[in-house]
């Protein structure tokens, strides 16, 4: 599979994509009675997201993207109707459609891990946990509501040489990893 097109947040006005999250739980297409058709092999899922953190530390939905059957009845989301995009593809009878400026609060409760900066010239291979990008954090919300963030980037960044150096299998074992580090390898739920 190619690398997928990632969901976004801003945060204190720097945009992230979302590697991970430890809960499900964030935004979908069926959360607004919609059904995303596939629009490419980047974004094979058929939507995408681009969250904020305000002024107040709430978790919000600020853009909702998504790729439908042309027929199908238009939606609100938020008392907001979409855009249609110049994405129309007659031939599949699918269309775009962009919801903006949603300011939708979204009542999450788990762990996010966000990437800044992606360094193309690392090891593909293992991209488990965020050491592809310069800037890593880890944000813990509870009910919509952002209750810390850690910096991560210092953690990951003793790790990037094994990825850079593509020792990553001859020396796993003496690798010591950070228990906050651990947390994000071995799980499932990825966007």
């Amino acid at each position: 599979m190619s690398h997928q097109i990632k969901n976004k947040l801003l945060l204190n006005q720097k945009e992230f994509g979302i590697l991970k999250t430890t809960q499900e739980g964030l935004i979908e297409p069926p959360d607004f009675g919609i059904k995303a058709k596939y629009l490419a092999s980047i974004l094979m899922r058929g939507y995408s997201t681009s969250y904020k953190i305000d002024s107040d530390s709430n978790f919000i939905l600020n853009n909702f993207e998504v790729n439908v059957n042309m027929n199908d009845d238009i939606k609100l989301i938020n008392g907001i109707p979409p855009h249609i995009s110049s994405k129309t593809n007659v031939e599949s009878g699918t269309t775009y459609r962009e919801y903006r400026n949603l300011n939708l609060f979204v009542n999450y409760s788990g762990d996010i891990l966000i990437g800044n900066g992606i360094i193309n010239d690392l090891n593909t291979r293992y991209r488990l946990y965020g050491a592809e990008y310069e800037e890593v954090f880890e944000l813990n919300i509870k009910k919509g509501k952002v209750v810390s963030v850690k910096n991560l980037s210092e953690k990951t960044k003793r790790h990037k040489l094994k990825f850079k150096n593509g020792d990553w299998d001859i020396d796993t074992q003496s690798i010591e990893f950070d228990n906050e580090i651990v947390k994000w390898l071995f799980k499932d739920i990825q966007f």
